[in-house]
This record gives structure tokens, sequence and C-alpha cells, in this order.
């Protein structure tokens, strides 16, 4: 930080214990996407009421529902075999504007990167810039 810069942020407190681990969230919707089998589990908490909204599981679902901070939006949908890397879930409002969205990443085997090397010791340096600076 700079002298005299200030940093501010806003941090929201939600009672979204039913929802799981959230996959996504905004300031209006948090959602929840899992696989079990073969049925992908959606779980959608709206901070406001959302009339007509929309929940759509890209090829499975698109429903239009009322969201509300009182119930968690809970369904179990029949994907098959499809890989969870493939599902989208999506919500929209009533005018069919994206409130959010979310799909899992491919579970690529990545290899492990390497840890951080320590710094060299001063005497261990051997080559160094030096700089030179002007004053006015």
């Amino acid at each position: 930080m700079q002298p005299y810069e200030e940093k501010t942020f806003t941090q929201y407190f939600l009672p979204y214990r039913e929802l799981g681990v959230v996959k996504n969230a905004s300031v209006d919707v948090l959602i929840n996407l899992e696989k079990e089998g073969s049925k992908a589990i959606i779980k959608v908490y709206a901070t406001s009421l959302q009339k007509n909204a929309r929940v759509v599981l890209e090829g499975f679902l698109n429903e239009t529902v009322d969201l509300s901070p009182e119930n968690v939006y809970i369904r179990n949908v029949e994907v098959g075999d499809i890989p969870f890397s493939e599902l989208e879930l999506t919500i929209l409002n009533s005018n069919d504007k994206q409130l959010i969205s979310w799909h899992s990443e491919k579970n690529d085997n990545k290899p492990t990167p390497d840890a951080a090397k320590p710094a060299l010791l001063p005497e261990e340096i051997t080559k160094c810039r030096s700089w030179r600076y002007s004053f006015f």
C-alpha cells in the first residue's frame, strides 16, 4: 500500500448450510452442483426473491421457478454417464439475464510444480548488478 492509500472490501455472511460446498456465488445467488452416480444434484440459494428465475443444467434441465432466501432449491437430475466436467449450471433472472453460471474444470493430472527454492545468501551471489541513482 502507498501512503494515504485505503482499501475496502465487503464480506457477506449467509445461512447456506444446506447448500454444501458452494461452487460459485454472487450477491444474488449461490450455487452448488455435484454428481453422485448417474444423478446431478443442483442446489441454489437466492439472497432475495427471484420470481420466474430459470435454472438451466445444459442439455438436461430448463425449469422456471421462484427462488427465495426462505427455501433452498434442490433438484436431482438424471444425467447418465456424462462426465462431471461436461455439466454446466446457469441461473437466469426473469429477463433472461444471467445471474450466475458454473462448470467444472477437466480433472487433468497436472504435474505438481517444484517447490520454491530459498534465496541465496549474500556471499553465495557471484554476479550482482550495480544500480546508480541520481537525485536532483
